[in-house]
Order: C-alpha cells, then sequence, then structure tokens
C-alpha cells in the first residue's frame, strides 16, 4: 500500500459490508476492511515503473484502448508531473488482468 494517498473505507457503505459477509461462510472469520487507497505518483514513478512500461506499452494488453494516448498519458505524467495516477493505476489493472485471464 502507498505511503502517501487518500484511503476511502469501503466499510462505511453498507451494501460492502453485507456483500463482503454474503460471500464468506459465517464460520470464516475475516479480517477488519481497511479500505481501498488511491495509488500515489511517487509509487508509480518508482518502484512500479517498470510494471507500468511492461504493461502498459503492449499494444496486445491494452486493445482494443488507443496505444497513443496511453503512451502521451503516461509521458505527460512522468516528465509535465500531471496527476495521472488513477488513470495509470486503472489501466495497469486491467492490462494485468486481461494479461491473467487470457494468457494463452
Amino acid at each position: 500500500m502507498p505511503a502517501h494517498g487518500s484511503c476511502h473505507v469501503l466499510s462505511s457503505v453498507p451494501s460492502v459490508g453485507r456483500r463482503r459477509r454474503a460471500l464468506f461462510p459465517t464460520r470464516i472469520n475475516l479480517p477488519p476492511e481497511h479500505g481501498v487507497c488511491d495509488p500515489s505518483g511517487d509509487w508509480l514513478r518508482g518502484r512500479l515503473a517498470p510494471l507500468i512500461e511492461e504493461v502498459l506499452f503492449d499494444a496486445r494488453l491494452m486493445e482494443p484502448l488507443n496505444s497513443v494516448v496511453i503512451c502521451k498519458t503516461v509521458k505527460e505524467f512522468r516528465e509535465q508531473h500531471i496527476d495521472h495516477s488513477i488513470r495509470l493505476w486503472v489501466l495497469l489493472m486491467y492490462g494485468l488482468w486481461k494479461r491473467i485471464c487470457y494468457a494463452k
């Protein structure tokens, strides 16, 4: 989890907590919900930078999305420090999901 980032506690949304409990039998003790944190720009520019390049610059993984726009977004994020961290995080998760689920 990033050191800096805003956290949104999902447990404050009643339907999420109920859904989560409904998915697991009552005999399973679930850990407390801690929320979901937005990725830190420093984290995406630092430790995750190689993974961002590997996944987001793979046109096959990003298909049907526009690779020119993705490259431009990454460049703006890195060079101009425009905060595209949420956008890049979503693209990264999409690419990783596609790589895992559609691996041949």
